[in-house]
């Protein structure tokens, strides 16, 4: 009789390749799960697949300000469970790749600093999650006084919140968007309103995503490697799974990032 391998779940929504492709390796399937709209009830049902042994074990990657923690830790203490992307201060003991994320918000600062900015708005994702809280705290380890605005991770949330800076008629001269999509929409409110990137305002983002590259001007921003982080999530899992070389090591593994120098930094105007 035919016998389905065993199987993984990817709840990231990130970029699951290299979860597929750790998995791949050792013959295990993957599900690639997405709790669109941030629905908890369809995160639960997700949870209860691993309680009850519908699957092997689980790859999560919070995206969201409402993190399931209780849930989270109702399920490690049973079942395999690597997070990706993101740690969870609360979950410390849960094994997670990470990437550095407080050392490409310094890069950042200290590239817009040695360009003579010194009025800095900061565009956050969801304020709970470990990876918004340290990229801001490592750009105001230049910028104390930096203004710090909450959007969710949209393009229309940098949008928006830039067209809201400029009806106060707020002073700034650089805006670190704490993705690359919102850093895109903030762009897009930017030149909108007859402001100049760069040579009025700079702009910055992090991840590195395909459209950085394209828009005009590029965008400068801090590359972080998904496809590594799910690899090395996968890996750790399988090994937990099977008692591979990882398990007696599988805490915690935090990435190198790079900062990546396009168009839409420029030396401070006087605004």
């Amino acid at each position: 009789s035919h016998v389905d391998p065993p199987r993984l779940s990817d709840g990231a929504g990130r970029d699951p390749r290299g979860v597929e492709a750790a998995a791949d390796e050792v013959d295990y399937g993957v599900i690639i799960v997405s709790t669109a709209n941030s629905d908890p009830r369809r995160e639960k049902r997700h949870f209860n697949m691993l309680r009850t042994r519908l699957i092997d074990g689980l790859v999560y990657t919070a995206s969201r300000d409402m993190i399931p923690t209780e849930e989270l830790a109702k399920v490690t203490t049973k079942s395999p469970v690597v997070l990706a992307d993101e740690a969870i201060p609360s979950l410390e003991d849960v094994p997670s790749v990470t990437s550095d994320n407080i050392d490409g918000a310094r890069a950042i600062a200290t590239h817009l600093a040695t360009l003579g900015h010194t009025r800095v708005v900061i565009i956050s994702g969801f304020a709970g999650l470990k990876s918004q809280v340290d990229r801001v705290a490592g750009v105001r380890e230049s910028f104390p006084n930096a203004l710090v605005l909450g959007g969710d991770f949209e393009r229309e949330s940098g949008y928006r919140l830039v067209s809201d800076l400029l009806a106060q008629d707020a002073r700034f001269t650089a805006v670190v968007a704490c993705n690359d999509l919102m850093a895109i929409g903030a762009m897009e409110r930017l030149r909108e309103a007859g402001i100049r990137v760069p040579e009025d305002v700079s702009v910055v983002g992090f991840d590195d995503v395909d459209m950085a590259s394209i828009v005009t001007p590029g965008l400068t921003t801090v590359r972080q490697d998904a496809l590594e982080i799910g690899r090395r999530a996968g890996r750790m899992l399988l090994d937990q799974l099977t008692g591979g070389p990882a398990l007696a090591s599988a805490t915690s593994v935090t990435l190198p990032v790079e900062l990546v120098l396009r168009g839409s930094t420029a030396p401070a105007a006087k605004r």
